[in-house]
């Protein structure tokens, strides 16, 4: 694990496909883990409807396993009320996460945050770890 690499994400502003919260979690699984992740296609502006479309579909593939507490480096999936994931983020270390909010009409910025406040936040949270060699 590269801890420092994390520091070269933070601050850094959203930009859609560069450094939006899919591209931050890619770069910085990478970065930090050396784990490279598969791209996915996610619409610049999509509903949270379609955000758990495609989501959903991705996550019932084999290299994802779905895992009750957070181990490092496992995606940090947050879902809206009625459940949908409208947000992800990459688990660091002692309870952390590195992610990017914002979009195209209030771009946001990464940031290194605590589970525990980001759990204020967003009601519902799960965690994933990608095995790339889990496929059937």
């Amino acid at each position: 694990m590269n801890i420092d690499a994390v520091n070269g994400f933070i601050g850094s502003d959203w930009v859609y496909k560069e450094n939006d919260c899919w591209s931050v979690f890619r770069n910085a699984s990478k970065a930090v883990f050396g784990v490279e992740i598969h791209e996915l296609d996610i619409p610049e502006t999509s509903s949270p409807a379609e955000n758990s479309n495609l989501f959903e579909s991705n996550s019932h593939n084999p290299e994802w396993l779905y895992t009750e507490s957070p181990t490092p480096g496992c995606a940090v999936l947050f879902k809206n009320i009625r459940g949908h994931p409208v947000h992800i983020g990459l688990y660091i270390i002692d309870g952390n996460v590195l992610h990017c909010e914002g979009g195209p009409k209030r771009p946001g910025r990464t940031s290194y945050d605590s589970l525990n406040e980001l759990k204020k936040v967003y009601k519902r949270i799960e965690f994933y770890e990608y095995l790339p060699n889990n496929r059937s």
